[in-house]
């Protein structure tokens, strides 16, 4: 499985999970087996056997392809244990993950709010006024053109009117 931007937390595995832990597999911070709301991450490579410190590195943070993940675990990751694993980012899950995902080498990201940073796209060209034979009419409307521009971009919100 590939991992980008990986980061790993040290877990004690619960007594009650069996081995080999593929892959893929969403652990708690009790060290089970959580494909809900309890996963703080995914196992790296498969672990055959029961470490004898009883710790293993589980995956908190990164970049990871969906796909993969779910193939190594064989089974889908559920949409509560991937809110919860907030660290790591699943390319390929579109709708779910707001972070970044590429589809078609293109990458989806979420709206920039007042609060949130947020992608957004390039300006049009705004008009450029001569300063010399502008009048304030002239400034007034290039200036509303370029808030136009601005709001249409998703760089700033509409004024309140």
């Amino acid at each position: 499985m590939k991992i980008e931007n990986a980061q790993y937390k040290s877990v004690e595995i619960s007594a009650a999970v069996t081995f080999p832990l593929k892959a893929g597999t969403p652990i708690s911070i009790g060290g089970n087996v959580a494909n809900d709301a309890n996963a703080i991450g995914i196992v790296p490579k498969t672990i055959a056997l029961r470490p004898l410190t009883g710790k293993a590195y589980i995956l908190t943070a990164g970049d990871v392809e969906l796909a993969e993940v779910e193939k190594e675990y064989g089974s889908a990751l559920t949409a509560e244990a991937k809110a919860a694993m907030n660290g790591i980012r699943f390319f390929g899950d579109y709708g779910a993950d707001p972070h970044y995902l590429k589809k078609d080498d293109a990458y989806l990201l979420p709206a920039a709010t007042e609060t949130a940073i947020g992608g957004v796209k390039m300006a049009e060209a705004a008009t450029k006024l001569d300063p010399e034979n502008a009048t304030a009419e002239d400034c007034a409307t290039a200036f509303n053109g370029l808030l136009d521009l601005l709001i249409a971009a998703g760089i700033m919100s509409a004024p309140q009117e």
